[in-house]
């Protein structure tokens, strides 16, 4: 028997779900449906089963290197640089058109960057989150391996962090610790927000507790309530759909909301010539409609037509993977950090499945790598160093936020 993951756990559920629907049907009728122990044992994952020769007359050229990686991703990547500056020839062997890391985090003891910022995270510390992990897994695991990540796990991240300032890249934590471009892009909107409400400070408010919720911190309870008896219907409809979402984070009770701004009336897409409606008004509609088709009980699992219909011209306008699909991003709708937020919230709220469905004809399954290109791409290095967006109205300090909340979201999904 020959199966990839994708397929043991299609497998694994359609046993649970035969299990549940027959009730008290003997176990011998679903005996041959049953993953045991034995049958693991003799099942090859798709990627233990070699490929079958390619025939001479098929092969067009022949490279040679010294040193062959088959993989470009984190480790892959490592792998090859490591070889590099020990002197090897290496190539580097990938499916993908450009190196990917899918992993959730690249998680050090103690780097350089960590006491930089003034993070206590120490092997002490580590120890104890290792033990419950441990716990967890009843001692089933390769206790080395762990104490290995412990002692060592700091050299690794110095030493990759340092390649990366080599090449002008910066760093940033993760959800959990303070992020000092977050915080310091937040401090700017702080005031703003404690100031009598307009539209303005509504705006602020929002991006203030979608900054605490991606930081994993507790909500200004003051803001919170502020925000949630707000008049939402004098923002646009992109800006009172993040101040929507930021509600949503910390658990406020927002239907009403969501259901009104589904039915403010929008251009349809796609549009014709010349009618162009922004990015971020389309983003926000879809967003509302899938709010709103959510709690009318539809299934999370197929989202209405019409909310595909709106991404799917997000995508074609947007050219998420427009390398392998030929198409370009359309200059005629330029990306902006607004547009960026709302479409990140937009692609996180559609199951994993229709993304990863080339015939579904969504977003391609790496959208977030191609939307940070794009927003990184317009990160203004003026003065070098800092994190700092322009916006086509002059206010860079919101731009800023919006830039940095979109790149702390691409990187918790």
């Amino acid at each position: 028997m020959n199966l990839n993951r994708r397929q043991f756990v299609q497998g694994a559920g359609a046993a649970a779900a035969s299990v549940a629907a027959m009730g008290a049907v003997a176990a011998p009728a679903l005996a041959d449906e049953v993953m045991t122990a034995d049958k693991a044992a003799e099942t090859k994952w798709s990627f233990e089963i070699a490929p079958d020769p390619i025939p001479e007359d098929q092969i067009t050229q022949t490279i040679e290197h010294d040193f062959v990686v088959v993989g470009a991703g984190m480790a892959g990547v490592c792998c090859a640089v490591a070889a590099a500056e020990e002197g090897c020839d290496v190539i580097v062997v990938t499916a993908s058109s450009r190196a990917i890391s899918r992993g959730g985090s690249n998680h050090a003891v103690g780097s350089k960057y960590q006491i930089e910022k003034g993070i206590e995270y120490n092997p002490e510390i580590a120890r104890k989150i290792v033990k419950a992990e441990q716990t967890a897994g009843t001692y089933f695991m390769d206790k080395k391996k762990w104490a290995r990540w412990i002692n060592h796990s700091a050299e690794s991240i110095d030493w990759t962090t340092a390649l990366m300032e080599g090449k002008g890249l910066k760093c940033s934590l993760e959800p959990g610790f303070p992020d000092p471009a977050l915080s310091t892009a937040l401090a700017a909107v702080a005031a703003t927000a404690e100031r009598p409400w307009g539209p303005r400070e509504t705006d602020d408010a929002a991006l203030l507790l979608l900054g605490a919720a991606l930081a994993g911190a507790e909500p200004p309870a003051p803001l919170l309530r502020r925000l949630s008896r707000a008049p939402l219907s004098d923002l646009p409809p992109a800006s009172a759909a993040l101040a929507l979402s930021a509600l949503d984070a910390f658990g406020a009770d927002t239907a009403a909301a969501w259901d009104r701004l589904a039915e403010r009336p929008v251009p349809p897409p796609p549009p014709p010539p010349p009618a162009r409606p922004p990015l971020a008004s389309v983003a926000a509609a879809a967003l509302a409609r899938q709010a709103r088709a959510h709690r009318r009980g539809a299934s999370e699992d197929e989202p209405p037509a019409d909310v595909l219909a709106h991404v799917r011209w997000l995508a074609a306008r947007l050219g998420l993977g427009y390398r392998a699909s030929g198409a370009a991003p359309d200059p005629a709708h330029p990306l902006d950090p607004e547009s960026a937020l709302l479409v990140a919230l937009l692609a996180s709220s559609l199951p994993r499945r229709a993304l990863a469905d080339p015939a579904s004809g969504l977003l391609p399954y790496d959208w977030r790598n191609h939307l940070a290109d794009r927003l990184l791409a317009l990160q203004l290095d003026d003065p070098p160093g800092t994190y700092r967006w322009a916006a086509p109205d002059g206010d860079d300090r919101r731009a800023t936020v919006l830039a940095i909340l979109v790149l702390r979201l691409l990187a918790m999904e």
